[in-house]
Order: structure tokens, then C-alpha cells, then sequence
């Protein structure tokens, strides 16, 4: 079982299983509770997400925002289930909210590049709005959003200026 690591200063990092690497899934503690990044699916929620903030003392009522690094199902694949969970509000990048409000197109899309390499569009993947929308430098809490298009175009890291971290998702990569 894997447990979200301090990475900083109240923020949290949970790597959940993907293919043969692993996804990651960052918590960000402060005023207002943001996990950034939902696992590839309700089961990842349920088994690796739910236990890892059990043990740091929280509920999934505890977490106040969820966003994302981009919109593939590794990292949007959980939001429903999250969503529902925890009862959050969702904050996207501008890019982001449309493919979040309807993202089995966009992933039937990205595969089409590929596809002799690319899985099926996951089964599971669902529509969840996002409540508000954030521009390229704007905030959500102590966090300000970096547009970083490459590994797709709606890519954004989080910069928390509280302890200078950047989180990155797949932007900037450790393996391939």
C-alpha cells in the first residue's frame, strides 16, 4: 500500500498505479484542502486514494478543491468518483474544462496519432464539469497555475509559492 510522501511543506505526494509506472497524485494542504490529479479510475480512488488520506487523518470531505495537470485518463480517470466523494469544487485550466466536460472524444483523439500503440479509450472515463476555470498565471489558494503545453497541449504545472515547489505532472517527465 502506498502512502502519500512529503514532498514540502504540507504537500503530499501518492504514487498510483499505472501500466507498468505509476501516476501521481499530489495533495496540497493549507486554508483549503487541493488534490491535484485523480488516479486512473473509481478503484484507485477507492483502494490507494481514500486509504492515503485516511492516514495522513483526513476524509475525502476534508479536500475543498480538485484540478488536474492535464486532461489523460491517467490523471483524470478518478475525478468522478472523487468528485462525489468528497464533495469538492473542480478548478481547470481553460484549456482543460472543455475536454474535462466531455472526455471520451479527446481521448479517442489523442489515440488516433497512435494507434497501433494506444489502448482503448478507458470504459470508465466521464464527463465532470469544472465549476470554475483558471487562466495561464492565475491562482487557486497559495497555487499559480503555469500554462506548460508539450506532453499535450492543455499541460499546466502548479507553482506553491509558499515553499517554492513546482508540481509538474507529466510535464516534465522521469522516465521516457
Amino acid at each position: 500500500m502506498n502512502f502519500f510522501e512529503p514532498i514540502a511543506d504540507g504537500i503530499y505526494l501518492l504514487k498510483t498505479p499505472f501500466s507498468i509506472v505509476w501516476s501521481g497524485v499530489v495533495l496540497v494542504r493549507g486554508a483549503e484542502n487541493i488534490l491535484i490529479d485523480a488516479g486512473a479510475d473509481a478503484e484507485t480512488v477507492d483502494t490507494r486514494i481514500v486509504p492515503a488520506l485516511n492516514a495522513l487523518g483526513m476524509q475525502p470531505t476534508d479536500i475543498d478543491w480538485l484540478t488536474v495537470t492535464h486532461c489523460h485518463g491517467d490523471h483524470i480517470g478518478g475525478l468522478p468518483r472523487l468528485k462525489a466523494l468528497t464533495g469538492a469544487r473542480v478548478a481547470a485550466y481553460d484549456r482543460s474544462a472543455p475536454k474535462l466536460a466531455d472526455p471520451r472524444p479527446y481521448s479517442a483523439d489523442v489515440r488516433a496519432a497512435f494507434p497501433a500503440d494506444s489502448p482503448a479509450v478507458p470504459s470508465g472515463l466521464c464527463s465532470v464539469p469544472a465549476d470554475g476555470s483558471i487562466p495561464d498565471g492565475g491562482t487557486l489558494g497559495d497555487l499559480r497555475l503555469i500554462a506548460s503545453p508539450g506532453h499535450d497541449d492543455d499541460c499546466v504545472c502548479w507553482y506553491h509559492a509558499p515553499t517554492q515547489t513546482l508540481i509538474t505532472g507529466d510535464s516534465v517527465q522521469g522516465n521516457g
